[in-house]
């Protein structure tokens, strides 16, 4: 038996989390920043929401062709995004 699982879109949880709060003002959220991202449109959605704290993991970084640590495109607009609205962004292993 084949069961597809449905892949969970992360802003609807953290919408129905916030209406069960009723969109307190002291309630932001952390995003956590994996290798491979969803769609423009789903990213720019958070951009709306109070987000806090972006982290993005060391396994996000691709190596360049000197051999440095950088971003993919998508990444680095994200990433520039966040910066743009004084987002913090949390390197982790």
């Amino acid at each position: 038996m084949n069961i597809e699982r449905e892949q969970i879109d992360s802003w609807e949880l953290w919408n129905s989390f916030r209406i069960l709060r009723e969109h307190h003002s002291q309630l932001s959220i952390a995003l956590d920043i994996s290798p491979s991202l969803p769609s423009a449109n789903s990213l720019g959605r958070w951009f709306g929401e109070p987000v806090r704290a972006a982290i993005i993991y060391t396994n996000s970084f691709l190596t360049n062709a000197k051999g440095y640590p950088c971003l993919s495109k998508c990444h680095q607009q994200l990433m520039s995004g966040f910066f743009n609205h004084s987002i913090q962004v949390i390197n982790v292993q």
